[in-house]
């Protein structure tokens, strides 16, 4: 939008300073051309900003405030009501409405420091001298962050860069580029977050823990699933919290601004503005209504229609919902449905299970109900003449689901050139697999360019790579097996199921739903079927 009074009056001044009107997001029926008032305020003197308010700012964004214009009279307060909003601003001018420029104020210097993130991303923008409010939506992820505390403006230099980094490059200032190191920088765990259907987001509190030399301050970072800065704050030198301050993740900083898929919160170790190691902790947001986050009703709606989904959503629906029935039951009357078969309290009248027997049962249904029982009949039987006389192995039933069933497989190791456990065991599995394509003696085929690998990395300065990890998102139901086959487990979008053998009826994590990438276990090998396989890995 290009036409309209604004460009008259300010075309001239825009071509210098690339000026864009940045204030909060306002409701779709406010006009979208900022009105004449704005052009006479911002060409009004406007008072400096004080250098005792605006240097740690200046600190924290490595930037130059000095030549920042505040107006707070009555004009900038009409221009103020007529875009609705509380402040705005337009190159280096800063507008607040009636009483709110008030930097000895918590709720003033949240404002402030919202407003002159905008500058920042202004003079970092190549953008067109007319000020189409919508523009400016763009850099409220960017600028929100800073109405959650004291002093809190996003950090980094190119904060208002419109080139996307699939990875988020290394903290730097002034010449200093941070290193990555998680023992320098440790953040506590965050859960996954699910948003699908209108769900609630529970309040997540992250500490850091910080003991990289010279440090006197930190700061945090949350970029969206495109890597773009969402929020964010950086800590003072010298005040209380200065190394220990806590990122708070809420609904605030989650709904409408993090996308489907997997975010980063970083933080950055500094000393005095400088930045000296990083760490990123990872979770992923979901919006898609997977099978993982179905409750019992919808998981019924698919086992009342096994003709109308695939043969891995009948099956997941049925591995998870055995596992909230469980739970409900342990809810209501304190005994579950299910306990392990080498429990040392054995409930009578209760089922029992193992991991082995969970995954063969839930296939057996699968098959069964997608009237397939003659392929299942296929699998079974030679899962059982590869295993032998010592019972169901793992691996076997891979192998019989891939020359029975045709399903597909890939290998799976957080660090497997570097366990956690240091055995030699997962580096001789990955060589054989990279090398044939196969892994442990039953042969089971993975794809050998698929590997989902390094996503928890032994190394502190390694950082991990989820790519691959991320796709089996999209998988409803896979098998999964560990230490060669002595483990077996069933996977649901991402989500390792598994029954534990020795816990009583009474506990409601008889059958525990893990992510992949916070499971103990350090190599194995994934089969899904075929469709699902080529949907995830194209």
């Amino acid at each position: 939008m290009s036409d309209g009074h604004m460009k008259a009056t300010l075309e001239s001044r825009g071509k210098q300073e690339g000026a864009t009107l940045s204030r909060p997001p306002v409701p779709d029926n406010v006009p979208q051309i900022a009105p004449p008032v704005v052009g006479e305020v911002i060409h009004g003197a406007g008072t400096p900003l004080a250098e005792e308010i605006r240097r740690p700012y200046e600190m924290q964004l490595g930037r130059d405030f000095s030549g920042v214009r505040i107006h707070g009279d009555a004009k900038a307060a009409e221009s103020a009501d007529a875009v609705a909003a509380r402040a705005y601003t337009v190159g280096q001018d800063v507008v607040f409405n009636h009483g709110q420029f008030r930097p000895d104020s918590r709720e003033g210097q949240r404002l402030l420091a919202h407003e002159l993130t905008h500058v920042g991303q202004q003079a970092s923008d190549d953008r067109p001298s007319t000020i189409p409010l919508d523009e400016s939506r763009a850099h409220e992820a960017d600028a929100r962050s800073s109405e959650q505390a004291e002093v809190r403006p996003p950090v980094g230099a190119s904060i208002g860069a419109s080139v996307l980094q699939r990875t988020p490059a290394a903290p730097s200032w002034k010449g200093a580029t941070a290193v990555y190191d998680r023992a320098q920088v440790g953040i506590t765990p965050i859960a996954d977050i699910n948003l699908a259907g209108g769900a609630k987001v529970a309040t997540q509190t992250i500490k850091p823990n910080i003991s990289a030399t010279g440090a006197n301050h930190q700061s945090w970072e949350l970029y969206d699933a495109n890597d773009k800065l969402a929020d964010g704050f950086s800590t003072v030198p010298g005040r209380p919290g200065a190394l220990t301050a806590q990122f708070e993740l809420s609904e605030q900083n989650v709904k409408g601004q993090l996308g489907h898929g997997r975010c980063t919160l970083r933080c950055v170790a500094r000393k005095d503005g400088s930045p000296l190691a990083y760490a990123d902790q990872t979770f992923f947001v979901n919006t898609s209504n997977i099978v993982a986050v179905m409750d019992r009703p919808a998981l019924a709606k698919i086992g009342a229609a096994p003709a109308s989904h695939s043969l891995g959503e009948v099956g997941a629906a049925k591995a998870r919902d055995a596992m909230l029935e469980h739970q409900a039951a342990i809810a209501s009357g304190g005994v579950g449905t299910l306990q392990g078969n080498k429990c040392s309290t054995i409930t009578p009248g209760v089922a029992q299970s193992d991991c082995t027997q969970y995954v063969y049962d839930i296939l057996k249904y699968a098959f069964g109900a997608k009237g397939d029982g003659a392929t299942w009949k296929a699998v079974a039987t030679e899962a059982s003449k590869l295993s032998g006389s010592g019972g169901l192995r793992g691996t076997a039933l891979q192998t019989a689901l891939e020359t029975k069933a045709g399903w597909k497989g890939v290998f799976w190791a957080p660090s497997p050139r570097n366990p956690e456990d240091g055995t030699s065991e997962h580096p001789s599995a990955y060589k054989r697999v990279r090398e044939k394509g196969l892994y442990t003696k039953d042969d089971v085929a993975v794809e050998k360019t698929k590997s989902i690998i390094d996503y928890r990395p032994k190394s502190t300065t390694k950082a991990p790579t989820f790519s691959a990890l991320d796709q089996l998102k999209k998988v409803p139901l896979g098998v999964i097996s560990a230490r060669g086959g002595t483990h077996m487990t069933l996977l649901i979008n991402g989500q390792v199921y598994e029954v534990h053998w020795e816990m009583p009826a009474t506990n409601p994590n008889v059958i525990q739903a893990t992510p992949l990438e916070k499971w103990q276990w350090q190599s194995g090998a994934i089969v899904m079927p075929a469709a699902d396989f080529a949907a995830a890995f194209p």
